[in-house]
């Protein structure tokens, strides 16, 4: 099968990741696999050494900072749009492309092109958008709503994902089907790497994320200055970039914990990360899934995660890692038992690698969403969208409604 995907940006961070694995693992399945990305960067440089073909397009999100674009704002941007549309439309009709594929909720370039080109769709929403990066559509909360109950097929990364779009009524074609993020041997080799790696002097905490104030980074900080004046020692292997970066390492300087912290900024592998720690941190608030919890399972290291988001749906409590209620002083709790009984924390990481074993590896990611693949294109609906009823339909509405129903 022909399948052309659509990512919103060209960084190495969670949905690139994700999608890197999925569309390697449904290559290695025979499938024909297209690439359409906004700009140049580090992933359409990895497709291109991979003989992926891609083609880099500038195109718009559908969704902007808080407060959002006005209507008329909204109305220019998918007039701009349609240039990029008509070059995407030649080079899928080259590639002779039975299915289009959009990795995110943000853009809806491709739920467009699929309309005026008759061809099936899978819209992956792994995002809530407003909770974790501010972000509001074009159409607003209540008509983006709508419009993704009238989609054709909706993949949600987290049951909590999927409910946070809900508003009550079940969507008619969509699954849960959360991230795989390596293949199961990869994973096994993980594990040798780490039992030859030498023992930790104190015991080591990965924080993996994107410098963000959503991810919680500063409340890690807190929690360790809570536990280094209670006479405990530990260390945190902080990895990730972003505009706060700079920001962060002043803050470790203003709580003098650079003895205590390493800062690595972005990495492009984060299972070097989790191989060399023994506790992996999870501080995010408004997790859609938490790619990095998972990794770092497969691993065999246990994760101390909030109890919030998707994060819950991840951890095992008491088994696979632990949950905090979202506290400094509930973290450094966690932490501190960690460091106290250090001997169980092999124990506890061999449960995380069986939950990871049959739960998050790619293999298993791979073949539930070609499952759906196949599903849809056999499905083919050829309903047309319609955003339904509504008290006043604007004009931004009307405008979705002749592009999508062309």
């Amino acid at each position: 099968m022909n399948i052309v995907f659509f990512t919103h940006y060209v960084g190495f961070y969670g949905a690139n990741r994700s999608l890197l694995n999925l569309v390697d693992g449904l290559r290695s399945r025979g499938h024909s696999i297209y690439v359409i990305a906004p700009c140049e960067g580090p992933v359409t440089e990895y497709l291109c050494s991979c003989k992926y073909e891609v083609l880099v397009c500038p195109f718009e999100y559908c969704h902007k900072l808080a407060p959002g674009r006005s209507e008329d704002e909204s109305i220019l941007r998918i007039t701009r749009q349609f240039r990029a549309i008509e070059v995407i439309r030649n080079k899928i009709a080259d590639w002779n492309i039975d299915l289009i594929y959009s990795n995110s909720s943000v853009i809806d370039i491709g739920l467009m092109v699929s309309r005026l080109m008759n061809k099936p769709h899978i819209w992956h929403i792994r995002e809530y958008g407003d909770l974790d990066y501010n972000l509001v559509p074009d159409l607003k909360n209540h008509s983006f709503r709508r419009l993704l109950h009238k989609a054709d097929n909706l993949v949600f990364i987290s049951k909590t994902l999927n409910r946070h779009f809900y508003e009550g009524e079940p969507f008619a074609h969509a699954k849960i089907i959360y991230n795989g993020v390596v293949p199961k041997e990869t994973a096994y080799e993980y594990i040798r790497r780490k039992k030859q790696r030498p023992a930790n002097e104190m015991v080591t905490f990965a924080f993996v994320g994107f410098m963000h104030p959503t991810k919680g980074q500063d409340v890690a900080l807190a929690a360790l200055r809570f536990i280094v004046d209670k006479g405990f020692k530990a260390k945190i292997i902080f990895a990730g970039g972003g505009p706060l970066l700079g920001y962060f390492k002043s803050l470790i300087v203003e709580l003098k914990l650079q003895d205590y912290t390493e800062v690595l900024g972005m990495v492009n592998d984060p299972f070097s990360v989790f191989i060399r720690s023994d506790v992996a941190l999870m501080c995010s608030k408004n997790e859609a899934m938490g790619r990095v919890t998972v990794e770092a399972m497969a691993c065999a290291i246990p994760v101390i995660g909030n109890n919030s988001g998707a994060t819950p749906e991840l951890i095992v409590d008491g088994t696979t890692g632990f949950l905090y209620d979202g506290t400094v002083a509930n973290l450094a709790e966690k932490m501190m038992w960690c460091i106290t009984n250090r001997s169980l924390l092999e124990k506890y990481g061999e449960y995380a690698f069986g939950h990871f074993l049959v739960n998050f590896t790619q293999e298993i990611y791979v073949k539930n969403v070609e499952d759906f693949i196949f599903e849809v294109v056999h499905r083919n609906s050829q309903e047309h969208i319609s955003l339904g009823a509504s008290t006043e339909t604007t004009k931004l509405e009307l405008m979705y409604e002749s592009i999508l129903n062309r």
